[in-house]
């Protein structure tokens, strides 16, 4: 479930801290961002940069040969700041 996330994300990156968007005026790059990709299941990527215009996250996801990709900030479940 996806409340487990931050339980495995406090295991491994104890210092990290979880936030339901990104926080103004504070850059995404190397942040891990969690979305859902249905309703019991989600995604985890490495944060890369903000288009506070546009209001999307431009991401690399690691399990998918490092493409970058982008994402609303609205459907992000949880963003975590090392």
């Amino acid at each position: 479930p996806a409340y487990a996330m931050d339980s495995v994300i406090s295991h491994f990156y104890p210092n990290a801290r979880r936030y339901d968007s990104p926080i103004p005026g504070r850059p995404v790059n190397n942040t891990l961002i969690w979305f859902h990709t249905s309703d019991s299941t989600g995604h985890a990527v490495n944060g890369y940069s903000y288009d506070t215009t546009g209001r999307y996250i431009i991401y690399i996801d690691g399990q998918n040969k490092n493409k970058p990709n982008f994402i609303e900030v609205d459907s992000i479940s949880s963003i975590y700041y090392p």
